[in-house]
């Protein structure tokens, strides 16, 4: 489930999967695609509360929030590989950095399910790129186009990640079209039985923890005759996700999916440290634990004047965390 507030510390007045009354101060909003976790705040929407500005998602994301949120209006389709300049809902009143006039988007394939996209938003010199929720592979990364640019010479800002699966327990997945043809095969020698026989497909990658690529996935339960688990996921898996990291060489990588245990979320940002370090200097290591530490510090004072205690409890929680890891490091 994302743990994702909706807000890019980089880029102001941009809110992203989460629709709020505290995302309103926003004037340009994102969907990355259409699971409830990403639309939190869409079925509060009315005829007299509206978003206070445009809605950018891709094509298929449309019908389907068009059909089930038929209040939501201002919708406005992103064409796949093209930037798009963004328009900020911006009233005279509005005191902002002119550098915002000079925005744009450009939604990329993620893999994850019908219409999710990633946003790789562009700002003067500031690149970042959010992934929502995705499931790429390494043949996949090599050929988006826009992406090619940063692995070779620019540098990627900012990369806003699904760490669903970051841990090494789910190092490998199957490629989707594997586990489909494993899930074909055996429901159909269950109808072949039994035409009249019936199928229910719960497909699941949590329980599937350190599969390795030549294992099989999927196993049949002994205490429910003809019921089998086969691992499917539309998360990259870790190594998918290191390769993603590694090809793009961000200055900075943030989380948006967190425990809230802090002994997993420890474990989460030990094995992104461990991906990063790999391609980064001395120099931009000390830089992103700077940039961690203000990014942390300046969320907790942002969020203690409108959040709850809950909130506030769960950003302390953040800054101990990275005083652990820098007593480590020491």
């Amino acid at each position: 489930m994302s743990t994702f507030s909706g807000f890019l510390d980089e880029i102001e007045y941009v809110s992203i999967d989460r629709f709020t009354q505290l995302n309103f101060r926003s004037k340009a909003f994102f969907l990355s695609h259409c699971h409830t976790d990403h639309m939190i705040g869409l079925n509060e929407i009315n005829s007299e509360v509206q978003l206070p500005g445009s809605l950018y998602l891709s094509e298929i994301s449309k019908v389907i929030v068009q059909r089930r949120y038929p209040a939501v209006k201002n919708l406005v389709i992103l064409k796949i590989g093209e930037a798009t300049p963004i328009s900020f809902a911006i009233s005279e009143c509005d005191e902002i950095d002119q550098s915002i006039g000079r925005t744009s988007v450009t939604a990329i394939p993620a893999g994850h399910c019908p219409g999710s996209v990633m946003f790789l938003f562009e700002q003067g010199n500031k690149r970042i790129l959010y992934t929502g929720d995705f499931r790429l592979y390494r043949e996949d990364i090599e050929g988006i186009i826009a992406l090619k640019k940063f692995h070779e010479n620019i540098n990627l800002d900012c990369l806003y990640l699904d760490s669903t699966f970051l841990s090494l327990d789910y190092a490998y997945f199957p490629k989707q079209r594997e586990s489909i043809n494993t899930i074909i095969e055996l429901t159909e020698k269950w109808l072949e039985a039994n035409p009249k026989n019936i199928c229910i497909i719960r497909p699941t990658a949590m329980k599937w923890r350190k599969l390795a690529a030549n294992d099989i996935h999927y196993e049949s339960h002994a205490e429910v005759p003809n019921s089998y688990s086969v691992c499917y996921s539309n998360h990259s898996s870790h190594d998918e996700i290191k390769f993603l990291i590694q090809y793009l060489r961000p200055k900075i990588v943030k989380l948006n999916v967190v425990p809230n245990n802090v002994c997993q979320k420890n474990a989460m940002y030990g094995v992104l440290d461990e991906i990063t370090k790999e391609y980064q200097t001395d120099e931009q290591k000390i830089d992103m634990e700077v940039q961690e530490s203000k990014c942390i510090e300046y969320n907790f004072h942002r969020i203690t004047s409108i959040a709850t205690k809950s909130s506030i409890s769960l950003e302390k929680d953040e800054i101990s965390l990275l005083k652990v890891k820098k007593r480590r490091r020491i």
